[in-house]
């Protein structure tokens, strides 16, 4: 058979008489019937007693292709027929082949793949056309182009793998036999790193929520490379909680890390700088809020339980589908309350999250709060009130008689409320109440100081308490309540007589402080009048029923005194202000001649150079002799101290011996010091210098002549005249 269009090879053998190949070839003649084929090429001996020769088959003859052979001599034609079988030369698919180079490359590599197709009998597909062949890949959409065109049953293709790992090339042949195709494997590596691929999850990521990401080193083909980019280095620019990059890992050409985002909707952009020399890359992610979740709506108050008539605030929270805290912002919410036994409670304030109120009466408070466009449902909640507990400072008191007379008998009752000034609570156990008297009662009657329970119309607690006649004299009976949950409460009532609240001179008390003071420094003196029984009086006192005097005159004389100033009902104050060390003696007169006295100390104040003396001798004094110096020190009043002022220092800026320093001790005054002179003539000036915080420094100098005996000293030279 042959394919149409195609040639038909041929030989022609000739054989001797005894059917041995000959040696040599006889001419012959080949014809082929008009419309088979032709042109028939020429007959050369190719071989010794053969010829060869190709006769094309026509393409558009289907049928038989006879070939006559008329050789020389021979009476008859050799005759060979074929069948022109148009199948011949066609693909088919079962023995097409496929092979590419090489079997292993970098990604983004040319792969160049040969395609062998044969016939049905094993030869070249000579009928193939280049649009007969499909090629593909898998996975698919790797880049393929045509290497070489076909030609015999041959054809060439460029495949560029763009993804690592294992790919398959596929031919297929549209319209043969069906799922027949050719096909070969390799693999494709990945390539160097030439960038960086920056993926985060979730997107979008919901307010401070996590954002996980992945850094991927990628070779020219997108994918992860063989190994990582170097010099990898990631920042936030903004949108994170501030706290940076958490958990990095770095795992061959991946990285891996975590952020927080901000609590606010917006973008999170990280800056990623990588590669050598160093290039940077953006990357940015959006940041929203969560929906509110309806069913997850709060509504607590505090405190719980509440105590009648304490404020109650009740705050709602919404959050978002993550359990984050949702704003009310743009949510009007509405509050009621319903008290217990359909009483209302009494508002105070109400804002979108909050509302405060207080109840007078105990039970459950229930508070409803309805957002509208978060949940048709409103939140609820209850609010439990309860009585208070006794707070003592606010008890209510009620006494007779008031005032009380001496030596009677006096009783109260007391109304116990907690600490909002609401009835107690009567289930509250007041066992451990205890009340003590702590004046102003008869120590020669029994004593009495039990409080006994007794009802309140209000359904709270009170007490009565009766206690021991009062004394039976002028004063003020005191009785203390003590809980161990409450401060203590105190109360008095006075206790009156006939002759109390008028003066009693011999009763009153006059004292001044402090009781030692500079001089010039004010002391202040205060009088306490008060009445026969050392009570002091409720009213202030004319002053012309009393005078103020001081020792003035001697020593002890006071450099001024302040007039009286009221200091209390009972008190008057003064001042006095002495120039003079020593005792100081302050009396009150009293228009009935009664006196009262005390006393305070004056001492010296700060030494002043001024009012101090200083003197040596002798003077003269010989060369290289001892010259005793004698400091007194005295205040700007004139008063001697008794000591020497602190940080007193004798000097001899002239006249002094270079050998011998001054001597003295400090301690008591006056200040003695020890001073040798110069062994030459001429002048001595001793200093003596000391601090003061009033007047500043302060010093004294004395200037003493160096004489040596027998020559003539001016001061000492007398003129006698007869």
């Amino acid at each position: 058979t042959v394919a149409p269009g195609r040639n038909l090879n041929c030989t022609l053998a000739f054989f001797d008489r005894y059917n041995n190949s000959a040696t040599a070839t006889l001419p012959a003649s080949v014809t082929v019937p008009q419309g088979q084929g032709g042109p028939v090429s020429s007959l050369p001996a190719s071989n010794p007693g053969t010829s060869s020769f190709t006769v094309p088959a026509t393409t558009a003859y289907p049928g038989t292709l006879t070939v006559n052979v008329l050789v020389a001599g021979a009476l008859t034609p050799l005759t060979q027929s074929v069948t022109i079988n148009a199948t011949l030369g066609q693909i088919y698919p079962p023995l097409a082949s496929l092979n590419c180079t090489p079997s292993s490359t970098q990604v983004m590599t040319l792969v160049l793949c040969t395609l062998v197709m044969l016939d049905a009998w094993g030869n070249p597909a000579v009928m193939a056309t280049q649009g007969a062949v499909g090629i593909a890949t898998v996975p698919a959409g790797f880049p393929i182009a045509v290497a070489t065109p076909m030609q015999l049953g041959v054809i060439s293709y460029y495949v560029k793998p763009t993804n690592a790992g294992p790919y398959t090339v596929q031919a297929f042949f549209p319209g043969l036999i069906p799922g027949t195709n050719a096909s070969w494997s390799g693999i494709a590596t990945p390539g160097p790193p030439v960038g960086l691929s920056v993926s985060c999850t979730p997107q979008p990521v919901l307010v401070n929520g996590i954002l996980s990401c992945t850094l991927i080193s990628v070779d020219s083909s997108g994918g992860p490379a063989a190994t990582a980019q170097p010099a990898i280095t990631v920042t936030v620019n903004y949108g994170d909680d501030f706290t940076g990059i958490h958990d990095r890992v770095d795992n061959g050409s991946t990285t891996t890390f975590w952020v927080r985002v901000m609590p606010t909707p917006g973008t999170i952009q990280f800056r990623v700088v990588s590669g050598q020399p160093a290039q940077q890359q953006f990357s940015t992610f959006p940041i929203v809020t969560a929906p509110v979740d309806p069913n997850a709506t709060t509504l607590t108050c505090t405190p719980r339980p509440a105590r009648v008539r304490a404020l109650v605030t009740c705050q709602v929270a919404l959050f978002d589908t993550t359990g984050a805290p949702y704003s009310l912002s743009g949510i009007s919410t509405a509050f009621s309350l319903l008290g217990a036994g359909g009483s209302l409670p009494v508002l105070i304030s109400s804002n979108v999250s909050t509302v405060v109120f207080y109840s007078s009466l105990p039970g459950s408070v229930v508070v409803n709060a309805m957002l509208p466009g978060v949940s048709s449902t409103p939140a609820s909640t209850t609010a439990p009130i309860v009585m208070g507990l006794p707070y003592l400072p606010f008890t209510r008191t009620r006494c007779v008689p008031v005032p009380a007379p001496p030596a009677s008998e006096v009783t109260c009752v007391y109304n116990f409320v907690d600490s909002y000034n609401a009835t107690a609570d009567n289930a509250t156990d007041l066992s451990p109440l205890n009340a003590s008297v702590l004046s102003g009662f008869d120590l020669t009657q029994p004593r009495y100081a039990q409080v006994h329970l007794i009802p309140d119309t209000l359904g709270g607690v009170m007490g009565s308490l009766l206690m021991a006649p009062a004394q039976p004299t002028y004063g003020m009976l005191c009785v203390r309540l003590t809980l161990p949950y409450s401060p203590d409460y105190t109360h008095c009532i006075p206790v009156l007589y006939n002759s109390s609240n008028v003066l009693d001179p011999t009763q009153t008390l006059l004292s001044c402080a402090p009781t030692s003071v500079l001089a010039g420094t004010p002391t202040t003196c205060v009088v306490v009048f008060r009445d026969r029984y050392a009570v002091p009086l409720p009213y202030t006192l004319d002053p012309s029923q009393y005078s103020i005097q001081t020792n003035g005159s001697g020593p002890l004389s006071v450099a001024s005194t302040s007039a009286p100033a009221p200091a209390l009902p009972s008190k008057v104050a003064f001042t006095v202000t002495g120039s003079v060390a020593g005792l100081v003696r302050v009396g009150v007169t009293f228009a009935t001649g009664s006196v009262a006295t005390t006393t305070f100390t004056i001492a010296p104040s700060e030494a002043s150079a001024g009012n101090s003396v200083m003197t040596c001798s002798p003077d003269p004094v010989q060369p290289s002799a001892l010259l005793n110096c004698t400091t007194q020190f005295r205040d700007r009043y004139g008063n001697n101290l008794t000591s020497t002022p602190p940080n007193t220092t004798v000097t001899v800026p002239q006249g002094g011996s270079t050998t011998v320093p001054p001597k003295w001790t400090p301690g008591k005054a006056p200040l003695l010091a020890e001073v040798k002179v110069m062994d030459s003539m001429g002048q001595a000036t001793v200093v003596t210098a000391w601090p003061t915080s009033t007047f500043g420094p302060q010093s004294l100098t004395a200037t003493v002549s160096i004489v040596a005996p027998g020559v003539a000293h001016p001061p000492l030279t007398t003129v006698r005249c007869t």
